[in-house]
């Protein structure tokens, strides 16, 4: 009987401590998304007015920056292009929500109304020791938006 009332203890214990890591992670993401989503959307605000790197650099990760220079990165910046100024933003979520040794780090999902399109934004945010950076953006392009801009070139 003392085994079982052991063995009843020990789970109850380990229950609590994973309802209290959930808690944490939960607190955790929902803080990130307060305290960080105005600095998503600016970025994207920003950047969409005439969608160059340059206006914008300060806040890109240097993983990010590295990657701008594939050939398949500057396709992508090509037709952001095509959807011209950011409008508005609505939905922001947190995808997900990670926490360790390297920062913060949360992925935004939002949608955005651009001047020629309507699409979804994921965008990866971290926060360490070296600030605030944009690790990942990606908007997702319509196929009509893609064929319109490979006519209008």
């Amino acid at each position: 009987m003392k085994i079982i009332k052991n063995i009843l203890v020990s789970l109850g214990i380990i229950f609590v401590i994973v309802v209290a890591a959930i808690s944490y992670i939960a607190m955790g993401s929902s803080s990130f998304k307060k305290e960080y989503s105005p600095f998503a959307e600016k970025f994207l605000f920003d950047y969409s007015q005439a969608w160059k790197i340059s206006d914008v650099e300060g806040r890109l990760s240097s993983e990010f920056l590295a990657d701008l220079n594939s050939m398949k990165s500057r396709n992508a910046i090509s037709l952001f292009e095509s959807l011209g100024k950011l409008e508005s933003i609505s939905d922001v979520e947190i995808n997900q929500y990670n926490s360790g040794t390297n920062g913060e780090t949360g992925i935004f999902i939002f949608k955005a109304v651009f001047n020629n399109a309507k699409t979804a934004v994921t965008l990866t945010i971290r926060k360490n020791n070296n600030g605030i950076k944009v690790l990942g953006l990606n908007i997702n392009i319509t196929e009509e938006l893609r064929n319109n801009r490979e006519i209008a070139t």
